[in-house]
């Protein structure tokens, strides 16, 4: 990673910041699908300077991260929250700085908290009816998370859901790819 760029959520007394990060994330996840490889990733991350786990908390700051300062230009994020320029400042593409020492990885993770949804997929994934799944999953115990989240819908589905964000330290830079939300369980990004 060598060049980032900062959006700023404005406070607004109207607008709940909840209310404004499922607007801007929803838009940076389509702008990420846009761009997406193959394998569905793309070379752009995304990082939380403010994240506050004991507040439960993303802060106010949004920061896209890319190897090369054409692929956030070509990403074009004026065009992309355009709509919502009266409540955020987009910043200028900027440099890495050079002295970065700590890194960090923000991944999702997903709530084993909705047995439905849990067996819902079982039964998809083994070829089983619903009524079998429920039944194997009937002892499953709720796993909570408590992570800073973002709530987003399914434009394909419909369905809403919360994108739970972890944060892990790292002791090196691994430049993988992101998910179109960003996130990587094995990428690291520079913390600054």
């Amino acid at each position: 990673m060598k060049y980032y760029l900062d959006i700023q959520l404005l406070s607004l007394a109207d607008i709940d910041h909840h209310f404004l990060w499922e607007k801007v994330y929803k838009q940076i996840h389509l702008g990420l699908v846009d761009i997406k490889d193959s394998n569905g990733l793309s070379n752009i991350g995304v990082a939380f300077p403010e994240y506050n786990l004991e507040q439960l908390a993303l802060g106010t700051k949004l920061r896209l991260l890319a190897p090369d300062k054409k692929m956030l230009e070509d990403f074009n994020i004026k065009k992309c929250l355009n709509t919502l320029s009266d409540y955020i400042h987009i910043e200028n593409i900027r440099e890495i700085p050079s002295h970065i020492k700590n890194y960090v990885r923000y991944k999702r993770q997903q709530s084993k908290s909705n047995v439905q949804r849990l067996a819902r997929r079982k039964a998809k994934r083994e070829s089983i009816s619903l009524v079998q799944a429920l039944t194997s999953l009937s002892n499953c115990k709720e796993v909570l998370i408590k992570a800073p989240f973002i709530k987003v819908s399914s434009i394909s589905t419909g369905q809403h859901f919360q994108i739970f964000v972890i944060k892990e330290s790292a002791a090196e830079l691994i430049s993988e790819k992101f998910s179109c939300y960003g996130l990587s369980a094995i990428s690291t990004i520079p913390d600054f």
